[in-house]
Formats: C-alpha cells, structure tokens, sequence
C-alpha cells in the first residue's frame, strides 16, 4: 500500500488495487481500516480517505530507506493508474496528479 506517502484524504483507490496481488485480501484490509475508522472508503470516486494523523504515524514508522522505497511504489502505482491526458478525463489526472507530486517528494527528502 502506498498510504502512508500519498497526498491525505485522497489516495487512490484504483493505484492500491493495481499493488495488491489479490483484491479480495487488499479489501478485507481496507473494511478492517474502516472498521477502526483508520480509513472512510469512496465507493463511488474510487478513493480512499486517511486521516492525516494516521499517514503521520505510519510514515513516522518507517526508516528513510523504507519511507523512499514506499515512495517509489507509490509513483509507479499512480502512473499505472494514469489515465490518457484528454478533457474527459482531467478530474482523475488531476487527483492522481496530487498523489505522484507528494510521492515524489518524499523521494527528494
């Protein structure tokens, strides 16, 4: 999972399930997240919110190297997830486009 080094409140749910070997497993996870209210799933706008005091745990957790290989994913999840660049598709480039700029800044610090 990319969580902890997405942009807040808007990690893409899309990216995740393109991770995740197995969907069924990467589901069971987030409904045990919502269950402790870690996590409020969007069915709809296929994202995934998380507190921004819950991403800072779980980064705080991580060593650098860790933190920059989590990045890493992150940004090839989110480029994997990247639709065309056209007009009907410039709401979900923008909010993955905030995903990709967080991620890599976490890989320049």
């Amino acid at each position: 999972m990319c969580l902890p080094v997405c942009a807040p409140q808007t990690s893409p749910g899309p990216a995740l399930s393109s991770v995740g070997a197995d969907p069924l497993r990467l589901n069971g996870a987030i409904q045990v997240l919502r269950r402790y209210s870690l996590v409020k799933r969007d069915a709809e706008a296929k994202l995934l919110n998380l507190h921004r005091l819950v991403q800072l745990v779980l980064k705080e957790s991580l060593d650098a190297p860790l933190q920059r290989q989590w990045a890493q994913r992150a940004v090839l999840a989110v480029n994997a997830a990247f639709p065309a660049v056209e007009h009907s598709t410039w709401p979900q480039c923008e909010r993955l486009l905030a995903q990709a700029v967080t991620a890599a800044q976490f890989i320049e610090q």
